[in-house]
């Protein structure tokens, strides 16, 4: 996938760049796993991601994103290995 997050209280950009993961395996955030299931390659979806399902009260430490943050993501599917995104 190519994404891009922002925080959802003032839009502010945190990230953005090129990601392979598989789903279901813990290696991204809860609200991606949920989020991306059933897209088609070449599909943009925006998902607002409640902090409950990022990354809660604890935030990334030292990071871009603090505790309690709701995030938006926009996320584009460039292809599909295995049958799994």
């Amino acid at each position: 996938v190519h994404y891009k997050g922002a925080l959802a209280s003032n839009l502010m950009q945190f990230d953005e760049g090129d990601l392979e993961f598989r789903l279901g395996r813990g290696r991204v955030i809860k609200g991606w796993d949920m989020g991306v299931r059933g897209m088609t390659v070449g599909e943009i979806r925006r998902l607002f991601v409640p902090a409950k399902l990022a990354y809660s009260y604890v935030g990334t430490p030292g990071g871009p994103i603090p505790p309690n943050a709701d995030l938006i993501y926009e996320i584009e599917l460039l292809g599909i290995k295995d049958n799994e995104v």
